[in-house]
């Protein structure tokens, strides 16, 4: 959504990727929407939220199959990745998320998928495979998911077993990839729903995706194992038992398992004439650029992982109404990353190693009261624990070329592990009253305490110059906090809705790795303030949403840099503001021809932040002093001003059994920097992404045989940019994604 006059042409024309419910619309007419949003069924233009839904139709039309692609749907969601580590993937909403390179904190958004809240970004990572909806809920969400969606929350549900019903869906895909390799990504995806007896159905889904390298090492002598690909397979497998109409028993399981480093192997943007860099990339023909595709690397680059987990909800009708459900879920995560950190074909720091595993417990259960009283209700306790293990072990010979000492390991390096368990516990409740037939009242809070605790080490032992000096940390934190909402809703007409909430959210406490010497981070809170009003107009073939917020961080867990330590440390340093406007709008032009349009004008800016570190070069002019940026009234990272989406969707009967579709669509988004300090190196402009399909299919949804292109105009940008750490000024690498380069490919699905 954008400035006012985004939203007013927002109203004129366009069809919001909504979910659908199971009521069939009067041909013409756009559906009605059911989310869970507030963790019940209810209608989408009744929740007095902010919500943004994808719906399994979006994902397979726009060929999205992973959560890095949300943002391109979702206009009020970016993504910023690090490097090749899932655990450093982390959403932003309204340009406020997690920017750190600890995985000792948690995500400002939350994901969660079916009910299971993800105390951390890795543990739920999963291909959008036999997905039913994508929710994203903007602004606090602490009061109903918990802690961790101080900022927003997506909410993603998979597809459940259906009684009585054999079926069985595919899907293939495959594309050619203008990236380095100049080939391939493939898709298969298959799904089988089968009932066992009248009572209880299965439901399972196996995937396997990838793609060739993104990059291409141009160094003769690389590691010929290195993988700058993505090759990853896994399945779900869900139970449904209802042995009686009041019980109901959800067991669910799931995997996946990817090696290859993806978007996540640098490439250098720019480097000065008198870098490290500079002869190598002379002597192997490397033009450092915003386009250049080529490295050389010559140590082990990939990013292995494996996640999975197993779930068990058991809902039960207690009669009058009220329902009481049990969501009880374990998760576990590991991964290895595996870097060539200084990318140049000597052993200056080559070996970056850096395991890590994550394990989850969940268990809460909720009381649910029935519609249609003065009052309706939901109260539930919660509890939580994870632990993490992560370690860096990585070394380099720092350019030296005398013989490493004998006992040791590298001239240089590090050797640390970092461990940490959080135990949670919450109460939370939440009502709202009818005032009214057309006037509602909702208020709701969450009271959380969470234990965190941290041991880490430092060993010295390997290294003849260490990194670090011998540290044996150990920590203990303990917060009490809490989250809430209050919401007022007015039906002015049977079709139009305004409301306005007030929202608090609370981010739980966390650490700094040892490098970091291990120091307690405290929390943080959100205050959103938000206004929006929901509305169908011409027989409902007008659908539209405008909100307006107002958001503040305070306490905001920032990365900043500590001269004396020289090195990057999470602190509480930092307070911000987010203030925009938002639309969605659909429209339904005739009953074969529907358009969508969706954008936002966000205004995320620091209101306080002096202690992040200086960009090379940056003088006292430019907000330098004493090696300390001065980056009070900056852009926050990664959040762009303006972004929008544009959809097109035509479909016509073409034969008697036969009907054609064409798709097309635009995003695009204005400009970003990756820095906090408004370098100027990690600038990424304002682009524009231009998708589009064409087919044909049954009449019955039987089968659809597609041609697309993402990318089409192959618009090239940078997932994230950061200064080179073995550089100098005017020294910068970046990191493209699959969504970099365009596409071209053919699909097929298909159901019997």
């Amino acid at each position: 959504m954008r400035r006012s006059s985004w939203a007013l042409a927002a109203l004129l024309f366009a069809q919001p990727n909504w979910a659908q419910d199971n009521q069939v619309p009067v041909k013409g007419e756009l559906e009605e929407i059911t989310v869970t949003a507030e963790r019940r069924e209810e209608n989408l233009q009744k929740v007095p939220l902010t919500v943004e839904v994808i719906t399994a139709e979006d994902l397979a039309v726009k060929h999205v199959t992973d959560p890095g692609q949300i943002q391109f749907l979702a206009p009020a969601v970016q993504l910023t990745s690090f490097d090749s580590s899932p655990g450093a993937v982390n959403f932003s909403i309204r340009g406020i998320g997690t920017l750190s390179f600890s995985n000792l904190l948690e995500s400002a958004v939350s994901t969660v998928i079916d009910g299971i809240v993800m105390g951390r970004p890795e543990m739920g990572i999963q291909q959008f495979a036999d997905v039913e909806r994508i929710e994203v809920l903007e602004g606090p969400q602490g009061t109903l998911f918990g802690k961790n969606s101080s900022a927003g929350l997506i909410n993603i549900i998979t597809n459940s077993p259906k009684l009585g019903v054999t079926e069985f869906t595919g899907h293939i895909e495959a594309a050619d990839v203008n990236a380095a390799s100049r080939c391939c990504e493939r898709q298969v995806t298959a799904t089988a729903n089968l009932p066992i007896g009248t009572d209880q159905a299965l439901r399972v889904t196996a995937f396997y995706n990838g793609y060739e390298d993104l990059v291409q090492d141009v160094n003769a002598n690389r590691d010929p194992d290195s993988n700058y690909g993505l090759s990853q397979y896994g399945f779900r497998a869900k139970y449904l038992w209802k042995p009686q109409d009041a019980l109901t028993i959800n067991v669910g399981a799931d995997y996946a398992s990817s090696t290859g480093s993806g978007g996540g192997a640098p490439t250098f943007r720019s480097i000065a004439t008198n870098s490290l860099a500079y002869p190598y990339d002379q002597t192997l023909g490397i033009v450092p650029s915003p386009f250049n595709l080529k490295r050389g690397a010559d140590a082990l680059t990939d990013s292995p992982f494996q996640v999975g987990g197993i779930q068990n909800e058991i809902a039960y009708d207690l009669g009058a109404g009220l329902t009481v459900t049990n969501i009880l879920g374990y998760r576990h995560y590991h991964e290895a990353l595996i870097q060539d950190a200084d990318l140049i074909p000597i052993n200056y720091f080559d070996n970056f190693y850096s395991p890590s595993s994550f394990d989850q417990a969940t268990d809460e259960l909720r009381l649910t009261s029935p519609r249609g009283g003065m009052f309706d209700y939901q109260v539930g306790l919660y509890a939580f624990y994870l632990s993490s293990d992560s370690a860096n072990n990585s070394t380099g010979d720092l350019g030296i070329t005398t013989p490493i000492p004998a006992g040791k390991q590298g001239w240089g390096g590090i050797d640390v592990d970092n461990k940490a368990t959080t135990h949670s516990y919450a109460v939370y409740g939440q009502t709202t009253a009818h005032v009214s037939d057309a006037f509602r009242l909702t208020g709701g809070a969450r009271l959380t305490t969470d234990r965190d605790g941290f041991s880490g080490y430092s060993d010295i032992s390997q290294f003849a110059i260490p990194f670090y000096p011998k540290l044996a940390i150990t920590e203990l934190v303990k917060a009490t906090d809490w989250s809430g909402r209050a919401s007022a809703e007015y039906d002015f007409t049977p079709s139009t809705m305004g409301y306005v909430t007030v929202s608090r959210g609370y981010k739980g406490p966390g650490y700094n790795i040892v490098e970091s010497l291990g120091t307690p981070v405290g929390r943080e809170h959100t205050i959103n303030y938000e206004a929006g009003v929901k509305a169908t107009a011409l027989d409902r073939r007008l659908v539209f949403d405008l909100s307006i917020y107002d958001q503040t961080v305070k306490d905001l867990q920032v990365q900043s840099y500590d001269v004396a330590l020289l090195n990057y440390i999470v602190r509480n340093a930092a307070e911000m503001r987010a203030k925009g406007i938002e639309a969605q709008a659909a429209y339904a032009a005739t009953p074969d021809l529907k358009f969508s349009l969706t954008g936002a004008y966000n205004d995320a800016h620091y209101l306080n932040f002096v202690g992040g570190a200086c960009y090379p070069g940056q003088t006292a002019a430019q907000g330098c002093a004493n090696g300390l940026a001065q980056n009070s009234g900056n852009q926050l990272e990664n959040a762009p001003r303006k972004t929008g989406t544009l959809n097109m969707d035509y479909s016509k009967d073409v034969a008697s059994h036969l009907k054609g579709f064409l798709h097309a669509d635009v995003y695009g988004r204005s400009e970003v920097n990756f820095s906090a300090n408004a370098d100027p190196g990690t600038r990424q402009p304002g682009y524009a992404l231009a998708n589009a399909s064409i087919g044909v299919g049954s009449q019955q949804d039987l089968w659809r045989l597609s041609l697309f292109c993402r990318n089409c105009l192959d618009r090239r940008f940078s997932d994230f940019i950061e200064t080179y750490p073995f550089g100098v000024k005017g020294d910068y690498w970046q990191n493209f994604g699959l969504n970099s380069f365009r596409s071209v490919g053919i699909s097929l699905d298909s159901k019997f």
